[in-house]
């Protein structure tokens, strides 16, 4: 039985002689410990309310009444909390050397009992200082406030049975004390309530005036925007006046009630820098005068707006890290949405006025403002195709200096561009697979590997030497194939050229382009083809810098989807300037995913000379079975390649009858002879076609494996190849990316995934069988993530 004193209410450890002491009085010794206790509470960093002085006063006082109460608690309630809270810290250091020092104290207490009262009652307190620093430090278990459950859970014992022990007075005080805090809580939460319902129609009407006078900016209405963005900032402000005004004080010493007093007014806050910024940007900062007119740029503006936009850009980031900062998991869901509202306004207008930054950033450079610079345009047939998309069928060099731009020189790639004997300076760091092509001896081969990089490395080292001119130096390489020019003359108009009644436009240049030149045109003047091919694209360029170009919006329109098709790219030699082109998609290069996942390029290049890719279409099966718990994968692509060009298209079409297959013998007339390049990372088992084929050696390109298969596509016909593979996913999830190869007719993928038996694959409609199945078209790169759960 414990034994409690008459005079202090303190539990008596048992009689168990000869007691022995530390020398030293409790009412001395517990001040200390609950001050040391309070003031270590305070380094924790605990952000009960967000306000610093209220945190560290709440915080210490909260460690220092836990100690006060724990001289006074039961032997086996210092023992219980101990030891639930070493139980709750999830092994998470500093938390469980706190516990477990707590708990071997309160044992050795509580079984050895041979302690004088004064001794005893220094002991109980210096547990309840190291259960305090416990909880403090005990991490959240599934959800985000479970630490302070798990807190509250731990010193309850303590706090109870301390106070069912105090001295009479001492309850007291301990009553009156937490009625008056109670009091205080109630009527501060209250005061911020009603200012928070009298502000929430200003808030409310703030954001939505916000959200439209965005959508307004993007839709070009700039008066509208102003209007709908002042009309916010004035409503934003005057909430934020209310929000931050007196009544609102006291709650900010009120754990919750103060997170959402300060939430609220920073809510307002930022609403009204998002407004005031987005305003400011439209007025001083409009990306939208940027353009291009009759070949030239205004550096001087744009670097002015870069400024405006780099102040923006700052505001913005710092509205978004004070949102977050107020958003905690105390927030109730009404408020912590409509912060999440603002804050999705914050993010979607930062992006934007980030990218423009970023464009603003890099434009004067480009456009030659530190000097010339020297862009060499590769104009690509896909109708003869190459793995970056089609052979060079021209080239062009465009020139920028102070803003000024000009199309310099175009012509054909085997006649005009220059005939000196080239040589790889570093043949080493191309691939293999580029390297055999010979691009060095025949230019229209540069684009024999899908990445523009590469592709730039070589134009930079071979053009001086094949012009015979070390100073004539590249500063980047743009690509244009027939729908990336539809785009051009969709702003330069329709282009006459000669010998053609009907004009080119941006409607009917890719027929015209991939099939009907050919018919069009006498097939044994190849000379006049190429002409047309070089003085179409020389006059769209130079009637498209002749004119105003329209801002960014009806550029990213028009050309976006040729960008992110890999039709339109272009890449320079500074990493600044590639980041940006990254993101607005123009650039290309090959795309370096994760080794966990799954990368399936289907990559085809023609052997023939002939333009039979004019007329080819390509679709792909990927049946791909995932065991999530193991994350092994086996999967099976098939591919069919057809030929629909006409019997009586031409020799020039269909190619010569006197080429060798790709298993020996002769090509069959107007057979297409195609190279397929698979680069993946998986263990590629077999690769076979059901046409005469042969298979090479896989040779290391861009981190991944590139399998090559020659094979024939009988003319009117198809041909299927198939290749079983196997790789290694993470388990619980499959991960795979498609990329897209710039084909003169767009192709088409199917994707299925299976799950093994007792798996189902979360968040997607699946069949009966548990399989997912998406089909495609293959216009851009495609990535897809699924995650798998238990099921039946």
């Amino acid at each position: 039985m414990t034994v409690v004193s008459e005079t202090s209410g303190t539990p008596e450890p048992p009689d168990k002689p000869p007691a022995i002491g530390f020398g030293l009085q409790s009412r001395d010794v517990v001040p200390v410990i609950a001050l040391l206790a309070g003031v270590a509470a305070t380094f924790r960093g605990n952000q009960p309310t967000g306000n610093s002085a209220a945190d560290y006063a709440l915080s210490f006082v909260f460690a220092a009444a836990v100690v006060w109460f724990g001289q006074f608690a039961t032997a086996q309630a210092v023992t219980v909390s101990a030891a639930l809270g070493l139980f709750f810290t999830g092994f998470s250091i500093p938390a469980i050397a706190f516990a477990a020092c707590a708990l071997l104290v309160a044992l050795a207490i509580t079984m050895w009992r041979q302690l004088d009262r004064d001794s005893w009652v220094i002991s109980a307190a210096f547990v309840a200082a190291l259960t305090t620093q416990t909880v403090l430090y005990l991490p959240n278990i599934g959800f985000n406030t479970s630490a302070s459950i798990l807190a509250a859970i731990t010193i309850t014992p303590i706090v109870i049975t301390g106070f069912r022990n105090l001295p009479e007075r001492q309850q007291q005080h301990a009553r009156r004390g937490l009625v008056a805090v109670m009091t205080f809580a109630a009527g501060a939460t209250a005061l911020t309530a009603a200012t928070a319902l009298s502000a929430r129609g200003q808030v409310e009407r703030g954001v939505d005036q916000a959200e439209d006078g965005v959508t307004a900016v993007e839709q070009g209405d700039q008066s509208q925007a102003l209007e709908l963005l002042d009309a916010a900032q004035v409503d934003f402000e005057q909430a934020h006046d209310r929000l931050s005004g007196p009544l609102t004080w006291p709650a900010r010493w009120v754990p919750i009630a103060a997170q959402h007093s300060r939430a609220l007014e920073t809510a307002a806050a930022q609403g009204a820098t998002l407004a005031g910024t987005a305003k400011r940007t439209v007025l001083q900062a409009d990306v939208d005068k940027i353009r291009g007119q009759n070949g030239e740029l205004d550096l001087d503006l744009v670097e002015a707006v870069n400024a405006e936009l780099t102040l923006a850009n700052r505001t913005l980031r710092a509205a978004q890290q004070s949102l977050r900062d107020v958003n905690t998991p105390w927030l109730l869901p009404m408020l912590g949405s409509r912060l999440d509202s603002v804050n999705e306004e914050l993010v979607s207008t930062a992006a934007d006025i980030d990218l423009a930054n970023h464009g603003t950033s890099v434009l004067p450079d480009m456009f030659g403002a530190n000097g010339l610079r020297r862009y060499m345009v590769l104009f690509l047939q896909p109708s003869e195709s190459r793995e970056f998309g089609g052979f060079v069928g021209a080239y062009g060099f465009l020139e920028a200096d102070q803003g000024r731009f000009e199309l310099t020189e175009s012509g054909s790639v085997d006649v005009e561009l220059g005939n000196g004997p080239a040589t790889f300076t570093n043949p080493e760091v191309f691939p293999e697979s580029f390297l055999s092509a010979v691009p060095s001896l025949r230019p229209q081969n540069l684009t024999a590997t899908p990445d523009l990089s590469t592709i730039a490395a070589a134009v930079r080292d071979l053009t001086p030497q094949w012009r015979q001119d070390p100073e004539f130096h590249i500063d980047g390489v743009i690509t244009i194939d027939p729908y990336a020019l539809a785009g051009m003359l969709e702003l330069t108009g329709p282009i006459v050229v000669d010998g053609r009644t009907e004009p080119i436009d941006a409607d009917n240049v890719v027929d015209f382009l991939l099939r009907d030149q050919y018919v069009e045109f006498d097939p044994v003047d190849r000379a006049q083809r190429q002409d047309v091919l070089r003085v179409l694209a020389g006059q769209a360029f130079n009637k498209l810098l002749a004119i105003e170009i329209p801002g960014p919006e009806k550029l990213g329109a028009i050309f976006g989807p040729a960008a992110r098709a890999n039709r339109l790219s272009m890449v320079t030699f500074n990493e600044q300037e590639n980041a940006f082109l990254d993101r607005i998609w123009l650039s290309a290069d090959f795309p370096d995913v994760g080794t966990a996942v799954d990368m399936v390029g289907i990559y085809g290049q023609t052997g023939t000379a002939s333009k039979l890719d004019g007329y080819a279409s390509r679709t792909a099966t990927y049946d791909v079975m995932v065991n999530p718990e193991t994350g092994a994968v086996t999967s099976e692509l098939v591919m069919v390649e057809s030929n629909d060009a006409p019997a009586d298209a031409g020799d020039y079409v269909l190619g010569r009858g006197d080429v060798g297959g790709p298993a020996g013998g002769t090509l069959g007339f107007g057979s297409n002879f195609l190279a397929l390049g698979l680069y993946t990372r998986s263990t590629v088992e077999s690769l076979e076609a059901d046409t005469a084929y042969r298979i090479e050696d896989a040779q290391p390109a861009f981190s991944y494996d590139r399998h090559r298969i020659f094979f024939e596509v009988p003319l009117g016909d198809s041909a299927q190849v198939t290749a079983r593979m196997s790789s290694q996913a993470e388990p619980g999830r499959y991960d795979v990316y498609v990329p897209a190869q710039a084909t003169a007719l767009v192709g088409e993928f199917t994707l299925t995934v299976r799950p093994s038996q007792g798996w189902r694959i979360s968040g997607f409609p699946t069949q009966q069988d548990g399989s997912w199945t998406e089909t495609f078209a293959l216009d851009e790169a495609h990535g897809f993530t699924l995650i798998f759960e238990r099921g039946e």
